[in-house]
């Protein structure tokens, strides 16, 4: 298979987003890492932040982007794109409601695991299982609803077996 170059006309607008879009991409599969052996950034999206990003002064949006502080010539989002295009915002929304969702999914698989034993678990079906997961769901929807973590607490007990 042969590659070949394509054009793609944005407006100002539409490139903003598409920036937006892929500084926030990257954010998500690279944001984790840290650069040690077996725990680098992928490639492919670095290389396609730096490339959308080399592109913003044509769309007359330069402002957002620097390149001589990394001097290795790739392009990197600075302190006003993070400012004005609100990008932390999205994450820290996101990471709030994936925080609480997560919570509440684990909280409600493991008291499921503790009501029922691994017999009753295997002879379930796939819907009775997840009907009951969904009960707990529900009621963990309603603790946290109303109380946050107020009511959350971890048993020390278990450190000391």
């Amino acid at each position: 298979m042969s590659k070949s170059d394509h054009t793609v006309a944005f407006t100002k607008e539409q490139y903003l987003t598409l920036m937006k879009a892929m500084f926030l991409s990257n954010w998500m599969v690279n944001s984790h890492t840290d650069g040690s052996p077996g725990n680098t950034a992928d490639a492919e999206y670095e290389e396609l932040h730096h490339f959308i990003f080399s592109h913003a002064a044509k769309f007359g949006l330069g402002k957002y982007v620097d390149n001589e502080l990394a001097g290795d010539g790739k392009y990197y989002e600075n302190r006003k794109f993070e400012d004005e295009i609100g990008v932390y915002g999205i994450i820290d929304e996101y990471m709030e409601l994936n925080f609480w969702d997560e919570l509440i999914n684990r909280l409600a698989v493991r008291d499921f695991d503790q009501q029922y034993s691994r017999e009753q678990r295997r002879a379930m079906t796939n819907i009775e299982r997840s009907e009951k997961i969904y009960d707990n769901v529900l009621s963990w929807e309603e603790e946290i609803d109303e109380n946050g973590l107020k009511n959350i607490v971890i048993n020390n007990q278990m450190k000391n077996k």
